[in-house]
């Protein structure tokens, strides 16, 4: 048997403090949308300057510590630059194979479902649709789009990290 307790309503003073709470929460949000760019940055250096500091410590056991941050911080932006370097050619020869192999299974007459599919890949007009992606692969607008954004975020990932490991 249920008692009255159980079913009795929030008071005001309840109902205004989780109002203030849901209040507070959705301002929370939005500050941390607003400087979400700013944040990810500093946070994306500070995990790189933890990750930095265990090889500068080392290196200044043998060295000066600016010499040994820059030793340190320039063999990571090489070695972070050949990896994208590497990605990036497989990247772009994967997607060619990819585009090759794509018109040929679908000029394939044996393709299951085609007649379902007919319609509407004749609808399509995939020979430009397909040239459209070939060019943007061919002059690399799909793989260096927003390229200065990106150039300038990793520029003050990297100042950021060398000012942390300084400290």
């Amino acid at each position: 048997m249920t008692s009255r307790e159980e079913w009795r309503l929030p008071s005001n003073p309840q109902l205004l403090r989780f109002l203030l709470l849901v209040a507070s929460g959705w301002a929370a949000m939005q500050v941390i949308a607003t400087f979400q760019v700013v944040l990810l940055l500093f946070s994306a250096a500070a995990v790189l300057a933890v990750l930095l500091n265990v090889p500068v410590c080392w290196f200044s056991r043998l060295m000066p510590r600016p010499l040994a941050i820059a030793l340190t911080v320039s063999g990571a932006m090489a070695s972070g630059l050949g990896l994208a370097w590497v990605l990036g050619l497989q990247l772009v020869s994967q997607a060619s194979q990819l585009l090759a192999q794509l018109e040929a299974v679908i000029a394939d007459p044996q393709l299951p479902l085609r007649g379902r599919l007919s319609t509407y890949l004749d609808q399509l007009d995939l020979e430009r649709i397909i040239e459209l992606v070939r060019s943007n692969f061919d002059t690399g607008i799909g793989l260096l789009g927003g390229a200065v954004g990106n150039v300038l975020g990793l520029l003050v990932v990297v100042v950021l990290t060398v000012y942390m490991l300084v400290d």
